[in-house]
């Protein structure tokens, strides 16, 4: 399933530059194509005490918790729809596929991603590593579904008023590409915001004041 969406990214109608945008003729059925190459890096210092009482030595040293190189497109479609592609890559320490999907759909009410992705659960799993205040998460998402391979319906209403997923997946995990029982995993979130907005991107409130 990995393969053929990952070739999808290579055979959007247009440029893949970083930032690129191509318009195209407004008879066509696509309007344009965006495309965006980045990444981040997460450095990591450990110190960790010498306990007498323990037969562990302790710890000092650098460390890239860290390393992934992103690519994301757009392909405007008519009717303000579109669609959406994904594919990130962790390089440490070893390369391999971290999210790889494809996602469109008539209006951001009703959207159908397909591929590798998170799960909706918790908030704490759906923030980005990026934007995590330490390199390791809470304990508590050890405890939850991450990133899996399956579909999933979700959308918005209103400005972000209420949002909402529901998805089923393999329940096997990141990269393993077939089920290997007869079960399937399910996961679905809403979110309702009286107020409206989208609100904070990021593991702690405060970072986006």
């Amino acid at each position: 399933m990995l393969t053929p969406l990952l070739a999808s990214l290579f055979l959007l109608p247009g440029p893949l530059h970083a930032g690129a945008s191509a318009d195209t003729p407004t008879r066509a059925p696509v309007a344009a194509v965006e495309t965006h190459l980045g990444g981040f890096v997460q450095p990591r210092l450990t110190r960790l005490p010498t306990d007498e009482t323990l037969p562990e030595s302790g710890e000092l040293g650098f460390s890239v918790r860290r390393a992934r190189l992103e690519v994301k497109s757009t392909v405007d479609l008519p009717r303000d729809a579109a669609l959406r592609q994904k594919v990130s890559i962790e390089l440490m320490s070893e390369p391999r596929l971290v999210d790889v999907f494809v996602e469109a759909g008539p209006t951001d009410a009703l959207q159908l991603r397909l591929g590798q992705f998170k799960t909706p659960t918790s908030r704490s799993v759906l923030v980005s590593d990026r934007r995590t205040l330490f390199p390791e998460r809470s304990i508590v998402t050890d405890e939850t579904p991450r990133r899996d391979i399956g579909a999933q319906l979700h959308g918005e209403l209103g400005s972000h008023h209420v949002e909402w997923a529901a998805g089923v997946f393999n329940g096997e995990g990141t990269n393993q590409t077939e089920n290997l029982d007869q079960d399937l995993l399910t996961a679905w979130r809403l979110v309702l915001s009286p107020f409206g907005g989208p609100g904070t991107s990021a593991e702690l409130l405060p970072a986006d004041a």
